[in-house]
């Protein structure tokens, strides 16, 4: 039987996979993130009216164990609306936190800059304060901005440190630069670099994976878009890179020349269009050394074209090479079939659709790609983006959060980690009403791991829409979070951190840094920054209150699901449950053994550390017992790994 979970949860797990795939009906097409157009290319004006500065709490008397901070104001939503722009980041050598954003000077909600410069808030304290700057300010027309902080090697003094913000510039009408500027904290040593954007493209907009190591390597990433005539899709999207190194003498950073991906990416035989979403996200080793780009397309690789699906490309030589990852069919793992519905042709073909996916490294360096999953509708090329929607007067659809990994032999694992039950929010059923440049937005599914890469976190966002409303749609969103450890493979339960609190229902437009904040021994705190859309009546150029939302965190106690890895093709090893269980002295363990392979037993403690290792060696097939010596340990709760081949079964064990 394919597993999903290995706990008492599994029952309940079950009843909900069963209860999302009752019912299925029609076919709708997929609506990822769009493109930037020239529609939100939005000039600057110098109203002066002044807009409420109520904060947007409810009215809600619940016990929260969160709170806000105000970081500032943006000049409107727009700058806030695409999750994979890096918006907020914890550099762990500093215990510093920046949240970057375009700045306001409209009317009276908390006026910093204008909306044409871009400006940082800066926190030493974990977040209890900040304090703002501008960190470019210029009068230009900065749009989307990014920012990351890069602290030189040996460095332990933050005004020493510097700020990167990075983005695509307007000219009022078109897309005509891309903007990377450097400069210490204390806002000395400005670096402002720029170069121009493609003509050939409709629009060549850099907004990815912007990075910088400890070792002073900085990575960039866009795309230039070409849309085909009917605007049904795109027919010519170039993903690209652009790579820097830290001058010394200079104290700014030296950017090399644009370069290009290639790409292996579906066209639809109707109208020509290239079936892809946009480039989603990158992650870099701390040393800069490797490094991994995400893209969603539909992979011209195999035979059979999948729909939307994780296209990564992989450096070893801090992004001067890359090479594309091996096709690899998705729809293959249990996990994925067991949660998704076949196409509507073939009950055992299955194609999920990623429509939302982030990525993070681990200790080892190895990619994590958490996304929002759905069911592909259709295996003909001209419908790989079409997916199913539930038999009910709601298109809500058939999602899940996942997580999919490579080991430590670059075979892809999957996890289920949630069912999404609303929709992602489009622009005609937003609620601004600042037409026609009224914007949606998704589930803002982000990434997020450990400065050691011990432990990986995924964000999003999801609504009760039995309580807000009818309609199935993230229109009243909460924040929830889910964690793994990676050494253990031992998971928390999905946590919603703002579901009867004082902000229920308004996690909008949140940022997830990327590295994860750890306050204390055993305890996880997630930086995340949410956006206050009520005070702007709504209007969607209007300006936009930021908060840095403080408490979202995991301890180690938390980390309680147990969970076998899901691997590629039919396996038929199998482990029992240790026996006896409380124990002193030894417990025992049955394994059995599809063919001959490596076995070996870690037992960890609940902080994590490694205690005791086992390693039996090439096993021959058939059953073995396995024993655990645990007459040096002391009395407590343990977690065991037993390793067979690539393979992993996780469990708990008490020693009296």
């Amino acid at each position: 039987m394919k597993k999903i979970l290995l706990f008492v949860f599994a029952l309940a797990i079950m009843g909900s996979t069963v209860a999302q795939k009752a019912g299925r009906q029609n076919a709708v097409r997929s609506n990822p993130k769009p493109a930037i157009t020239k529609d939100v290319i939005e000039k600057e004006t110098s109203n002066t009216g002044t807009l409420p500065t109520t904060f947007f709490h409810r009215n809600y008397k619940g016990t929260s164990t969160l709170s806000t901070v105000l970081l500032g104001s943006q000049r409107n939503i727009y700058g806030a609306q695409f999750s994979y722009q890096t918006c907020l980041t914890y550099d762990n050598d500093l215990n510093v936190i920046m949240s970057t954003f375009r700045g306001n000077d409209k009317g009276t909600i908390v006026p910093f800059a204008t909306g044409n410069d871009i400006c940082v808030s800066i926190s030493g304290d974990g977040g209890t304060t900040f304090g703002k700057r501008t960190a470019l300010a210029n009068g230009e027309y900065h749009r989307y901005p990014g920012g990351i902080i890069y602290n030189p090697a040996g460095n332990t003094d933050t005004l020493n440190a510097y700020t990167l913000v990075a983005g695509p510039r307007t000219d009022g009408t078109n897309w005509v630069s891309t903007y990377l500027n450097s400069g210490k904290f204390n806002g000395t040593g400005q670096n402002l670099y720029e170069f121009s954007s493609d003509p050939t493209f409709t629009q060549d907009i850099w907004q990815n994976g912007l990075s910088a190591s400890n070792t002073g390597e900085f990575h960039f990433s866009g795309s230039g878009d070409t849309f085909n005539t009917s605007a049904t899709g795109i027919s010519a999207f170039v993903p690209k890179y652009i790579n820097g190194t830290w001058n010394e003498t200079t104290h700014s950073i030296d950017w090399g020349e644009p370069a290009l991906f290639t790409t292996n990416l579906t066209v639809a035989p109707s109208d020509n269009s290239i079936w892809t979403d946009t480039f989603k996200d990158a992650a870099w080793a701390k040393d800069g050394s490797i490094g991994y780009e995400l893209m969603i397309g539909s992979d011209n690789r195999p035979a059979s074209k999948p729909s939307f699906v994780p296209i990564l490309y992989k450096s070893t030589d801090n992004g001067t090479t890359w090479t594309q990852l091996p096709y690899f069919d998705f729809g293959s793992l249990s996990i994925v079939q067991d949660n998704i519905f076949p196409v509507i042709t073939d009950s055992t073909l299955f194609k999920p659709l990623f429509e939302e996916a982030s990525i993070v490294l681990d200790a080892n360096n190895k990619p994590h790609v958490f996304a929002y999953v759905r069911g592909g509708y259709s295996a003909d090329q001209d419908s790989l983006g079409y997916v199913y929607v539930r038999a009910s007067t709601q298109t809500v659809m058939d999602g899940n959060v996942m997580e999919f990994y490579l080991d430590a032999s670059d075979v892809w694992h999957g996890n289920w980690i949630d069912s999404i039950t609303t929709s992602s929010v489009t622009a005609a059923k937003s609620p601004y009403v600042s037409s026609p440049n009224n914007i949606g937005w998704d589930h803002r599914l982000s990434a997020s791991a450990t400065d050691d890469g011990t432990k990986v976190f995924c964000f999003w966002t999801d609504s009760d829409w039995n309580f807000w409303g009818s309609e199935r749609y993230d229109f009243n969103p909460d924040l929830k979070g889910w964690g793994r450890d990676i050494a253990t493979d031992m998971r928390t339960d999905v946590k919603n951190f703002t579901a009867n609190t004082d902000l229920w229902g308004l996690a909008f437009f949140h940022f997830t840094s990327k590295v994860t904040m750890t306050p204390s021994p055993g305890v996880y705190e997630v930086p995340n920054r949410i956006t206050d859309i009520n005070t702007t009546g709504l209007q969607a150029d209007e300006p936009v209150y930021l908060y840095y939302l403080s408490g979202c965190t995991f301890d180690e106690s938390e980390f309680t699901v147990i969970g076998t890895n899901d691997l590629s093709g039919a396996n038929a090893n199998n482990v029992t449950n240790c026996y006896p269980n409380p124990f002193s002295g030894s417990t025992n363990v049955d394994v059995t053994i599809e063919k001959p392979t490596k076995v070996s037993i870690n037992v960890f403690n609940i902080t994590g550390q490694m205690v005791l290792s086992t390693n039996y060696g090439s096993l021959s097939t058939g059953s073995h017992t396995l024993t655990i010596d645990g007459s040096r340990l002391h009395s407590g709760v343990y977690f065991y790994t037993i390793s067979i081949g690539d393979q992993k079964f996780t469990n708990k064990i008490i020693v009296k």
